[in-house]
């Protein structure tokens, strides 16, 4: 292929792509894949496994206890196109738990909140210890989400009341009772309410997260320099972290004074073929983790008879 001039002349739905002939018939091919590796640390692990499965997932939730990654799964069995999975950290089997997006595990494992994207999100629940499933309401936008809050009996909703602004509620799961909360002006993204059903942290991934009570009042900005992860389990702290800095360091952000301090590093992320920061995930007492990296792979062929 020496002084052949390549350029793409076709792409196909599979990534793979021919470049031009020269003049001997032959054409270089260049087959790209991205998928997503996963690695974890689940608690009393020695050491970390890969968790990796169906070429692109994503963890969404570590359980309380240590255990379990809860993950979304694109493409799915059967061809649906996003399924709820359960994957022990013990490097055990991932189980489907049903289709749709995983918003988190409840404080005692037991169950998994999950949206289903529709005209309106339809929000489930999924029994981990059983196939138990149950439709619990609808959210009225895409930009809407859900969070648990830790007595387990009730959801915190955030649902878009206009253009850049969101409404927060409370929902009872077992009346649907819903009521807002007197927070104003709120932006949309993750919501994760505090061990102790305190505080929300809403985290947005573009701009800077912000805490507050749910009583209403506004408690602070995280600098937009890193991103909330999860609060410690004494309700105290926020993990953060910086997307795209390598090592992975994870570090502890006091609500109450906006200190942050190192806590954490993950040394054994493996940056090679990365098309992305790093996703971590971690559980509230600190003792387990998870971290997704997109990679793209090129294999390169050459071809020979083609004219």
């Amino acid at each position: 292929m020496k002084g052949a001039e390549p350029r793409t002349i076709w792409r196909t739905p599979s990534n793979l792509i021919l470049h031009d002939v020269d003049r001997l018939g032959r054409v270089l091919v260049a087959n790209a894949a991205i998928v997503s590796t996963i690695r974890g640390l689940g608690r009393g692990e020695q050491q970390e496994r890969d968790l990796s499965f169906g070429g692109w997932s994503v963890v969404r939730d570590i359980s309380t206890d240590g255990k379990n990654a809860l993950l979304v799964n694109y493409g799915g069995d059967a061809g649906r196109y996003y399924d709820t999975y359960l994957r022990p950290l013990n490097g055990a089997p991932p189980t489907r738990l049903g289709e749709g997006e995983p918003l988190g595990f409840s404080r005692d494992g037991k169950w998994v909140l999950a949206s289903i994207l529709s005209a309106e999100q339809k929000l489930f629940l999924y029994g981990t210890e059983s196939e138990s499933s149950r439709a619990i309401g609808n959210l009225s936008s895409a930009e809407g989400t859900a969070a648990w809050f830790p007595d387990g009996r009730r959801l915190l909703l955030l649902e878009s009341a206009k253009p850049g602004s969101i409404d927060l509620y409370i929902q009872e799961i077992d009346s649907g009772k819903r009521s807002r909360l007197p927070i104003e002006n709120a932006r949309a993204g993750l919501p994760i309410v505090s061990p102790d059903g305190l505080n929300v942290v809403i985290v947005d991934p573009h701009t800077v997260s912000r805490v507050y009570s749910l009583r209403g009042q506004f408690l602070r900005e995280v600098p937009a320099s890193v991103r909330p992860i999860a609060w410690s389990s004494d309700s105290r702290f926020l993990f953060v972290h910086s997307p795209g800095e390598m090592p992975v360091r994870i570090r502890r952000l006091e609500v109450a004074t906006g200190i942050v301090t190192p806590w954490k590093e993950i040394v054994s992320v493996d940056t090679s073929g990365m098309a992305g920061p790093a996703v971590v995930t971690i559980n509230s007492d600190g003792d387990a983790y998870t971290y997704a990296v997109t990679k793209m792979s090129t294999d390169l062929f050459i071809v020979e008879g083609l004219r």
